[in-house]
C-alpha cells in the first residue's frame, strides 16, 4: 500500500474531511481511508505492472496519484458530490494512467520492469534450472530428434 492515513489527511483540508465523513468516528474514518488507499494502490499497480517494477517506489508522483484516486473513491462511496473541476481532473488522471499502461506516459522516479536491476537469472537462483538433460524438439533438419 502506498501512502498513509496521516499523509492523506495532511493533503486534504480538515473541513473537507469533516464534511465527507460527518457522522463517522475516528476509528471508522481510519478504516475507510486505509481501505481506499489499499484499493487504489492495487489499481495503480495494475496500470504499472507491465512497465515498472512493482511495488513502485513511493515517490511524490505515486503518492499524489494514490491520494487523488482514494479521495475520489471515498467521495463516491459516501455519496458526496465533488465539483465539476474535480470530475475533469479525475478523468484526466485516469487517462494518464491508461497512457502509462500503454507505455506512452512516463511515471517519474520509477525503474523500468525491464531494467537489468530488476531481472534475476533463474540459473543464479536455482542451479537445477539448466537446459541439459531435456529432450530437444527441434534440430537442423527436422522438428524432432
Amino acid at each position: 500500500m502506498y501512502g498513509t492515513e496521516t499523509g492523506f489527511r495532511a493533503k486534504y483540508d480538515a473541513a473537507d474531511l469533516t464534511a465527507l465523513f460527518g457522522d463517522l468516528t475516528a476509528g471508522e474514518q481510519t478504516t475507510w481511508i486505509e481501505q481506499a488507499l489499499a484499493e487504489q494502490s492495487d489499481e495503480l499497480d495494475g496500470y504499472c505492472l507491465g512497465r515498472y517494477a512493482v511495488p513502485l517506489h513511493e515517490s511524490d508522483s505515486v503518492l499524489n496519484y494514490v491520494y487523488q484516486l482514494a479521495w475520489w473513491a471515498l467521495c463516491r462511496r459516501r455519496n458526496w458530490n465533488y465539483t465539476d473541476q474535480e470530475q475533469k481532473n479525475e478523468k484526466e488522471l485516469r487517462r494518464r494512467l491508461e497512457l502509462i499502461a500503454a507505455h506512452k506516459f512516463h511515471l517519474k522516479d520509477q525503474s523500468s520492469a525491464q531494467s537489468a536491476d530488476n531481472r534475476t537469472s533463474l540459473r543464479a537462483t536455482d542451479p537445477s534450472a539448466r537446459v541439459t538433460g531435456r529432450r530437444r524438439i527441434m534440430g537442423r533438419d527436422r522438428l524432432e530428434f
